[in-house]
């Protein structure tokens, strides 16, 4: 939406086009770094799920909760949610 104020109301597409060009430069030049570092590709579900990992890790030191414990946790959960629905 800005850029298309920008470039019909405010400005005109001459000075619109290498601001578009910066903006998608940047965004390449953060996703190749987020790739590098995070190991996951550059959309909503891995930044979501990197942070939701993050968050989790830190909660689970703060608690001092065996990951491992508590993945094996859930996965009886799901077992037990699963016979239960068969059921």
């Amino acid at each position: 939406m800005a850029s298309q104020y920008g470039t019909y109301v405010a400005f005109s597409w001459d000075i619109m086009e290498p601001i578009m060009a910066c903006v998608s430069l940047t965004d390449a030049i953060a996703s190749w770094y987020f790739w590098m570092w995070a190991g996951k590709p550059w959309d909503i579900d891995s930044l979501r799920s990197h942070y939701y990992e993050k968050e989790l890790n830190k909660n689970l030191r703060k608690h001092k909760v065996n990951k491992k414990e508590y993945e094996m946790i859930l996965e009886t959960k799901k077992q037990i949610l699963d016979k239960l629905m068969r059921e």
